[in-house]
Formats: C-alpha cells, sequence, structure tokens
C-alpha cells in the first residue's frame, strides 16, 4: 500500500536550472573560486553545490567549502526573477495531499529549502523534509530517502519518490521505494516516467493500484 509520495525539489516541483546557475556563480565568484559552465551545469544539475564546487576548484574538504559557501550566501539574493513553475503543479500537489502523505528529499542545504519555501509558499502540504545537511551521502545513495520513510513513520516500500534524473531512480531503487522520473527525457530503471505535471496523479494512483 503506498502511503507517501516523496518529491525531489529542483527539476520537478520548480524550474530552477538558470536560477541556481546565476546564483551559484555569484557565489563563486565572490569567493574567487571558479565554476563550471552552464553546459556542465546540465550533466551536474543533481548534484549539490559544495561537491561541483569542490570538484571545480580541486579543494579537499567539503566542510570548509560548505563553511565559504554559507558565509556568502547570505550576501546573495537569490533570482526569482528566472524561477518557472509547472503547470498543473500546485493543482497536484494540492489532490495528492488529500490522499498521501507528503514530502521532500533534496540536494539542497536548509536555506536553500527555506528558498524554494518562501517562493512556493507550500511548505504546510509537507510532513518532513530532508536536506544536505541532514545526512552524510547524498543521491543516489538512499539515506535520505530512509531518512524521509522513518520521519513519516512508513516502510520505504510504501513510498513514491518522484524526482528528474537517473540518481533519483537510483537512490528509490536503492532504498526500496517506486520511483516516477519527471523528465523530457526517460530514465530507464524508473518504475514510470512522465513529461507532464497532469500525468502525476493518475500515474501514482496507478503504481499504488498495483501494490
Amino acid at each position: 500500500m503506498i502511503k507517501a509520495v516523496i518529491f525531489d525539489i529542483d527539476g520537478v516541483l520548480m524550474d530552477s536550472f538558470e536560477a541556481n546557475y546565476e546564483f551559484m556563480t555569484d557565489i563563486a565568484s565572490r569567493l574567487n573560486l571558479k565554476f563550471i559552465s552552464k553546459r556542465e551545469y546540465k550533466l551536474n544539475f543533481a548534484k549539490p553545490f559544495r561537491e561541483i564546487l569542490k570538484s571545480a576548484n580541486s579543494l579537499s574538504d567539503v566542510g570548509e567549502v560548505e563553511k565559504l559557501i554559507e558565509k556568502i550566501r547570505k550576501k546573495v539574493s537569490y533570482p526569482f526573477r528566472l524561477v518557472k513553475t509547472y503547470d498543473q503543479c500546485e493543482e497536484s500537489l494540492n489532490s495528492l495531499n488529500k490522499k498521501y502523505k507528503l514530502a521532500l528529499v533534496t540536494s539542497r542545504p536548509v536555506s536553500g529549502l527555506k528558498v524554494y519555501y518562501k517562493h512556493a509558499k507550500n511548505e504546510k502540504l509537507f510532513k518532513t523534509a530532508i536536506t544536505l545537511n541532514d545526512v552524510k551521502n547524498h543521491k543516489p545513495h538512499p539515506e535520505s530517502l530512509l531518512l524521509a520513510a522513518k520521519k513519516l513513520k512508513i516502510k520505504p516500500e510504501e513510498a513514491i519518490y518522484v524526482g528528474d534524473a537517473k540518481s533519483d531512480m537510483l537512490a528509490a531503487k536503492a532504498a526500496g521505494m517506486k520511483s516516477i522520473i519527471f523528465n523530457k527525457i526517460p530514465v530507464r530503471g524508473a518504475t514510470a516516467n512522465i513529461k507532464h505535471f497532469k500525468q502525476l496523479v493518475p500515474t501514482i494512483n496507478k503504481i499504488a493500484s498495483n501494490v
């Protein structure tokens, strides 16, 4: 029985590619560090900012990178003007909230989660949220999804994870969860692939009816 639907944020609940790229590039510039090209970022969109920054600058201490980011982050305004919302996203969340527990699992830090809530104004819909700061291992490791299931007080197999990348599918599979990939390009191995939010609720209900 499916009891919960867990969502990634970036690329799923909001199209934040352009906004994130400008924000991260600005932070890197203020720290006098290099950042990757937009083309490279498309290939690394699912990775945490600190990991991208660490790799781009051959840094060894992730903790120190995180401290640098948090120090300068407060001085950089997030470019909300570049954020796009997917059609029927809000309607789908409100519909699902009537039947399932909703949660978030994201590679954003706590500060990034707050940025999302400020934009979407939907914090009340989610029972829990797991961020980069809550785990030692990020996706495709299943730690964040398993922690979400624990906080929701459900078994992992009672949840569906909705992401947009192969790493999301792998994390869900490793956690024992079903997965739905929201992307124009299907990901092999996912329980289901969708290209539009109008497909989300019917797809979740179909998966739930077959469990």
